[in-house]
């Protein structure tokens, strides 16, 4: 994460993960049926990991608030990526 000059932290982390998770769906959705359920479970693999990262930072009380919060920010960060990704391919 040094070369990135991405922090060590859960926010850190968390962008690393959701645009690696990110490109992965977006790769797995091109092969049919089958990529498009693979990409399901990988997701839902990300959500449970994200939460037991939530949970391992101790964060309990306000984990209901925090974790859909999470996934708008992996959406949001998402669309994001794929417009940046539009304007340079499209260039």
């Amino acid at each position: 994460m040094d070369a990135l000059s991405v922090e060590r932290s859960f926010r850190g982390d968390f962008g690393i993960i959701a645009l690696h998770v990110w490109m992965l769906l977006r790769r797995m959705r091109e092969e049919g049926i089958a990529g498009k359920e693979l990409s399901q479970t990988m997701y839902d693999v990300f959500q449970d990991d994200i939460e037991q990262r939530v949970y391992a930072e101790g964060v309990t009380v306000q984990a209901g608030k925090l974790l859909p919060a999470l996934e708008q920010s992996f959406y949001g960060s998402a669309v994001r990526s794929l417009s940046q990704l539009i304007l340079v391919v499209g260039n």
